[in-house]
């Protein structure tokens, strides 16, 4: 945890820039497992741990969630392992 927060130091402001579905499949009852591609862009504070650590910038990721539809409507089960 001290990890994190130490790496995080700094940063200003994440934004998201884009997120795109690359493919699910069924994972349950009312749910699927769907690998997803997100773009985001992270501003530091100028000198700051993060800055220094070379943290901030244009960032993408590819990520797998597991989506459920409930009654309220989809929400990611972040309780199950990837």
């Amino acid at each position: 945890m001290l990890g994190i927060l130490a790496a995080t130091a700094g940063v200003q402001d994440i934004k998201v820039d884009s997120i795109d579905k690359i493919g699910c499949e069924p994972n349950g009852k009312n749910a699927y497992l769907c690998e997803v591609a997100v773009e985001y862009t992270i501003s530091n504070s100028e000198g700051s741990l993060s800055d220094l650590l070379g943290i901030g910038g244009h960032k993408r990721s590819i990520n797998k969630y597991r989506l459920v539809k409930t009654s309220k409507g989809w929400i990611i089960d972040d309780s199950s392992p990837q």
